[in-house]
C-alpha cells in the first residue's frame, strides 16, 4: 500500500514539515502532559519564567528524543526494510541523514544543557534532580542506540527514560526534606488551618503516578510498539516471542502475548486507582471510571483475535493513547488546580489534530 503525505508548494516549507515528521512533532503532547503535570506537583508554577521555559524544554525533549530514534533507525537501515516507513523523509531520501544527526545531535545537547540549567534554578533537590536527569539521558540514548531493535527488553530501556525524565521535573521544585517535618503538621492541618495536601500526601501520589508511568511504558514500548512493528522482517519483537503472529488468512492472533498487555494495563490502571484513594475526591473518582472504561475498550480491540488491518490499530492505539495520557493530568487536577490541566489538555488536544493534519492529513491516525 502506498501511503501519500502532504506536499506543499513552497520547498521551505516542504523542508521544515519533513523535519517535524523526523521529530514526530505531533506527538509532542505526549511529553507535555508528563512533565508538566509531575513539575507542578512538584511545586512549580507554570506561569512563570521558569515555568514557561520548562514548556519549551519539554518540546525539546520530546523533538530530540524521538528524532534521535527516527535517525537511529534509518541510519541503521531498519526502516528501509520497513513496507510502512517508505513514506518517511529519511527513507525517501527527502533528508540526508548526515543532515539529520547533526540536527538532532545539536538538538540533544541543547536539551541536556538546558535541562541542567533549569535545575539549577528551581526550588528543589538539585542534586536528585539532575542524577534523575542524567540517568534519563543514558536511558534515551541507549535505546536509540539501536539497542531497540535487538533485543525484546527494549521497553525497559524506555521505562527507565520516562521513570527518570517525571521524576527529575518532580525533584526540580520538591525538596523531600519538607516530609521529614510533615509529622508537625497533624493538628494544624486537622483544624483546617492550612492545606489538606501534606507533603507526604503528595509524596505518595507521586510514586503511584511513577507506577502509572512505568506500567504505561511497558504497555505503550512492549506491547504498543512491539504490535505496530509486527510485519518488520527483522526486527526483534516481544510479542511474536510470547506467540503473537499474523496468518496466513490476514488474522492477527496474539496468543500468549495478550496476557502481558492485559497485565500492564491493569496494573497501569490500579496505580491511577491508588491516587482516586488517596485524593477520596468524587471528580476523580468519576474521571477514573469514564476514562479506564475507554481505554479498556480500546485496548481490547487490539488484544483481541481479529482481522489485521494497520490503519485500525493505529487508530485504535491513538485514541487509547489520548485517554491514558489525560488520565493522570486530570487525576491531579485536584491537587496542581484545574485551571492549569484544562488549558493543557486542550492545547495538547489542538496540537495532536492540527500537526496530525499538517503532517500526515489525517485527524487521530498518524501515518507511522
Amino acid at each position: 500500500m502506498v501511503i501519500r503525505i502532504p506536499k506543499y508548494k513552497s520547498k521551505t516549507v516542504n523542508k521544515v514539515v519533513d523535519f517535524l515528521r523526523i521529530f514526530r512533532a505531533h506527538t509532542t503532547p505526549a511529553t507535555m502532559l508528563m512533565i508538566i503535570p509531575f513539575y507542578s506537583l512538584g511545586g512549580g508554577n507554570i506561569l512563570s519564567w521558569h515555568g514557561l521555559f520548562l514548556v519549551l524544554w519539554s518540546i525539546l525533549v520530546h523533538w530530540s528524543g524521538y528524532g534521535g530514534n527516527s535517525v537511529s533507525d534509518a541510519f541503521a537501515g531498519y526502516d528501509q526494510q520497513d513496507k510502512n516507513k517508505q513514506h518517511f523523509p529519511l527513507v525517501a531520501g527527502r533528508i540526508k541523514i548526515s543532515t539529520a544527526v547533526k540536527v538532532l545531535q545539536t538538538m540533544l545537547l541543547l536539551a541536556s544543557v538546558s535541562g541542567a540549567l533549569l535545575i539549577l534554578f528551581g526550588n528543589g533537590d538539585k542534586v536528585l534532580s539532575l542524577t534523575m536527569l542524567l540517568i534519563a539521558i543514558t536511558a534515551g540514548f541507549n535505546y536509540n542506540s539501536g539497542i531497540n531493535k535487538v533485543t525484546s527488553l527494549k521497553f525497559l530501556y524506555l521505562t527507565l527514560f520516562a521513570v527518570a525524565l517525571v521524576a527529575s521535573c518532580y525533584y526540580m521544585m520538591f525538596n523531600p526534606i519538607n516530609s521529614i517535618f510533615d509529622v508537625f503538621l497533624f493538628i494544624p492541618r486537622f483544624m483546617k488551618l492550612i492545606p489538606s495536601y501534606s507533603y507526604s500526601t503528595i509524596n505518595t501520589i507521586f510514586i503511584f503516578g511513577l507506577f502509572y508511568c512505568v506500567f504505561g511504558a511497558f504497555y505503550q514500548i512492549g506491547w504498543l510498539g512491539e504490535l505496530k512493528e509486527i510485519e518488520h522482517p527483522t526486527e526483534v519483537n516481544l510479542l511474536v516471542l510470547l506467540g503473537a503472529k499474523i496468518d496466513e488468512d490476514g488474522v492477527f492472533n496474539p496468543d500468549k502475548s495478550r496476557l502481558f498487555g492485559d497485565i500492564t494495563k491493569l496494573l497501569q490502571l490500579a496505580s491511577a486507582f491508588c491516587i482516586v484513594i488517596i485524593l477520596c475526591n468524587l471528580i476523580a473518582s468519576i474521571v477514573f471510571v469514564i476514562f479506564s472504561t475507554c481505554i479498556m475498550y480500546f485496548h481490547s480491540k487490539m488484544v483481541r483475535k481479529d482481522v489485521w488491518v494497520r490503519n485500525s490499530v493505529l487508530e485504535n492505539s491513538a485514541k487509547e493513547e489520548i485517554f491514558v495520557l489525560f488520565l493522570l493530568p486530570l487525576l491531579l487536577a485536584s491537587v496542581v488546580g484545574w485551571n492549569l490541566i484544562i488549558p493543557l489538555i486542550a492545547f495538547s488536544l489542538i496540537w495532536f489534530v492540527t500537526f496530525n493534519k499538517l503532517l500526515w492529513n489525517t485527524i487521530l491516525r498518524p501515518q507511522v
